[in-house]
């Protein structure tokens, strides 16, 4: 709901999107609740997270998508920048156990201009695979032989479930 009814709120639409109209955070209190619909709990399956971001401020980092919150036994997954201003992901079972947590990826996203961000999640059974990519290009991959879990944690768009100066981005 873009209009600050329940289920989240935001600045709402604006014309200058990269296609189209887009979403725009202040970088001081908007987000999107998506809630918790089974539709969003990966538990131990293949999984991506895809956005169009243009980031125009870089303090201490921030998530751009994500079904996690402070607690570690309810987090699940996260994709987001640093504060390098690169893209990080962050996935784990539910239950406190990293599955894979991005080293620092190479290429800018938080630089002012539009980019596309995919981090493609790979939970073959045995193990998982998280890849992230920038603009198309490959930018960083980690393996663990953990598997991703489910949470109850909401879906939220711009900030973990329970708000810290970091979580929050501005696009």
């Amino acid at each position: 709901n873009l209009s600050g009814g329940a289920g989240g709120v935001a600045s709402g639409f604006v014309s200058s999107g990269k296609r189209g109209k887009g979403l725009a955070f202040d970088d001081v209190d908007d987000f999107v609740n998506v809630s918790n619909p089974s539709s969003v709990n990966f538990n131990q399956q293949d999984f991506s997270m895809e956005a169009w971001v243009k980031i125009i401020n870089v303090s201490s980092g921030g998530i751009i998508v994500g079904k996690s919150n402070e607690d570690l036994a309810t987090r699940q997954y996260t994709m987001g920048y640093t504060a390098s201003g690169t893209l990080s992901t962050e996935v784990r079972n539910g239950v406190m156990v990293e599955v894979c947590v991005s080293p620092v990826g190479v290429r800018a996203v938080a630089d002012g201009s539009w980019h596309h961000v995919v981090v493609t999640v790979d939970d073959s059974g045995t193990g998982t695979t998280c890849r992230g990519y920038v603009d198309g290009t490959y930018d960083f991959s980690v393996s663990s032989a953990n598997r991703v879990g489910s949470s109850n944690a909401n879906l939220l768009i711009g900030r973990r479930e329970v708000k810290f100066l970091e979580d929050w981005f501005s696009l």
